[in-house]
């Protein structure tokens, strides 16, 4: 049991990694970049975040029928290269459906290569000198067109599993969404360049009118950032939602199992990480217009530090000592009145706090998180004894994209900290001397009582063992889905996909099904549909990690009695189960 513990902390924390790999490129959306930028960028960010020796994008040659390196960077590359045409990779001519890239491309699907010696497809070039062991390659599709493939590798045999191709599908897609950005714009800027030449050429005296034409540039050109943002941020959220449901849903079975007063508290750490992490989905929903909500409620500032302190426990304790430093982290807490806020946006704040007080204890050192109160406030202080800031970094700490790690840091954590403050009605300041070691003072207002706990998911009444069928093309969920119910006593039987679905529904008697709504070749919405028409009488719950902003009326139309929102815990499947069935199926007052 204290394995299946290890392995779920292993698996949020591989999640989470993947996550902020996905957060920063999500962060390069909003920079000009043109298609070299953007490559070179892309590049420097996985061998940056991912455990890989060497990376590469092709891009497809309509002219010529073959592929080209367009950019690559190895572990000891300071920085990617771009090739121009007439610079690209001599000797290498792979056509569509040839080799391991060509094949990709036609069948856009990703091909890992545990060992790359002993495959024949694998085309080594003889004057290639990157040492590849194992390799996986992934394709690049936008609006679903391929536009080419990027080739991850490691010089050890076996270093890419499979484990890791769902999350590098993700980051793929990612990836393809900003490079046809930069496509876009830099065709954008080029149709600019001469709508402009002819504006001056024909209307040089109407200034005026130049004015106002700059100004439509700029409108346009916002307006197909945030429609790019705004696409990925949906992707991200359906694909994380997926696997935070798969976590949250494990980690909570294991809850109901474990009683280790050791483990017990280190399983509600990954559950509470992980809704955290629902939350910054919710977040990124918000930023592009998907989702306005934010629930707020009384915080409890002193346990907003203790499970800062152990969610973080593996980098500031583990990977430090595993580094040769020594890094504590104290906590002085005064008793505090609560305050109104929202719980996973100032844990975001206390973990940047403390990541940044890691980077200023370079030799290892001493964190100290401190509450304490007065008549209108409460007051955390984060004090490390690191190398400190000078005078001038100190007065720009909090201005976005300010940075002194250099390229490999986005300059926002701060300034991002400094909003959700903000927010709050609260105070955010800093104080350090260079060589002495740095406080940074939350003040933040007590609250004053008129806020109320969200009140508690009720229970509902049990019902009787019922016959469910569970559709879903993701395993992972449709297996966490399927244990809970079971669980509460219901006889479960899943499915693949939609057909796969129908199929079952077709032979054998079912009261509810669960389906999921993004799904191969059939859409939950038109498995909700047949399945109404076969059977009136059977209740669906669709599942969906797309977010809530569905539109009811048609849902119901299509036959759906409720929507579950991913990712979901116990109770609320419970729920669902006793929220569809008809009154008198329901096991009253047992």
């Amino acid at each position: 049991m204290k394995r299946l513990g290890e392995q779920s902390g292993h698996l949020y924390l591989k999640k989470m990694g993947e996550l902020s790999l996905v957060s920063r490129l999500t962060e390069s959306i909003s920079l000009d970049l043109d298609i070299k930028q953007a490559c070179q960028y892309t590049l420097n960010i996985l061998l940056d975040e991912l455990n890989i020796g060497n990376a590469s994008i092709m891009f497809l040659d309509e002219q010529k029928g073959e592929f080209v390196h367009k950019t690559a960077r190895g572990r000891e590359d300071q920085q990617a290269s771009f090739y121009d045409d007439d610079h690209a990779f001599r000797g290498v001519s792979l056509k569509e459906g040839e080799g391991i890239a060509g094949t990709v491309f036609r069948e856009r699907q990703p091909l890992l290569i545990t060992d790359a010696e002993a495959d024949g497809r694998f085309h080594k070039d003889d004057k290639q000198t990157v040492q590849i062991g194992s390799l996986v390659c992934l394709p690049l599709i936008i609006r679903g067109k391929a536009m080419g493939v990027l080739n991850l590798s490691h010089p050890r045999k076996g270093a890419v599993s499979q484990d890791d191709v769902p999350g590098l599908t993700v980051v793929a897609n990612q990836i393809a969404m900003l490079l046809d950005n930069a496509l876009n714009y830099r065709k954008l800027q080029e149709i600019n360049v001469d709508l402009e030449a002819k504006v001056r050429e024909r209307t040089k005296h109407l200034e005026a009118a130049n004015r106002e034409l700059q100004e439509a540039r700029s409108r346009l050109v916002r307006s197909e950032t945030l429609r790019a943002l705004g696409q990925m941020a949906s992707g991200v959220a359906h694909d994380f939602n997926n696997i935070l449901a798969t976590i949250t849903g494990n980690t909570q079975l294991l809850l109901a199992q474990v009683d280790d007063p050791q483990l017990r508290p280190r399983l509600q750490a990954i559950e509470t990480a992980a809704m955290d992490g629902a939350a910054t989905i919710r977040r990124i929903q918000e930023f592009s217009r998907l989702k306005k909500t934010r629930e707020i409620g009384p915080v409890d500032v002193n346990q907003l530090v203790r499970d800062v302190v152990l969610i973080t426990s593996p980098l500031w304790k583990d990977q430090q000592q595993k580094n040769g430093k020594m890094v504590e982290v104290l906590t002085r807490l005064d008793e505090v009145q609560s305050i109104a806020g929202n719980a996973a946006e100032l844990r975001e704040v206390l973990t940047n706090m403390l990541l940044n007080a890691l980077d200023a204890l370079p030799r290892g050192g001493k964190i100290t998180f401190t509450t304490w109160g007065d008549e209108s406030s409460v007051c955390l202080a984060v004090v490390d004894n690191g190398v400190g800031m000078a005078p001038e970094v100190r007065e720009r700490v909090f201005e976005p994209f300010f940075t002194t790690k250099g390229p490999a840091n986005s300059g926002l954590g701060l300034s991002v900290a400094y909003g959700i403050i903000r927010r709050h009605e609260g105070e955010l300041t800093v104080e350090s001397v260079p060589g002495e070691g740095t406080t940074f003072l939350i003040r933040l207002p007590r609250s004053s009582g008129s806020v109320r706990p969200a009140a508690a998911t009720p229970r509902m009444g049990p019902v009787r063992r019922t016959r469910i069928l569970v559709i879903d093309d993701d395993p992972a969920v449709r297996g966490v889905l399927a244990t809970m119910l079971a669980k509460a006593g219901h006889e479960v039987v899943k499915a693949g996909g939609g057909r796969e679905g129908l199929e079952l529904f077709q032979t054998t008697t079912f009261e509810l099904v669960f389906t999921d709504l993004g799904m191969p070749e059939m859409s939950g919405l038109e498995v909700a549909a047949t399945v109404k028409e076969q059977s009136p009488t059977t209740a669906v719950v669709m599942i969906t990690g797309w977010g809530m902003e569905l539109d009811e009326k048609r849902l119901r139309e299509k036959g759906v009695d409720l929507l579950l929102g991913k990712p979901f815990d116990l109770v609320t499947v419970q729920n669902s189960v006793a929220a569809v069935l008809k009154p008198e199926e329901r096991v009253e007052g047992t």
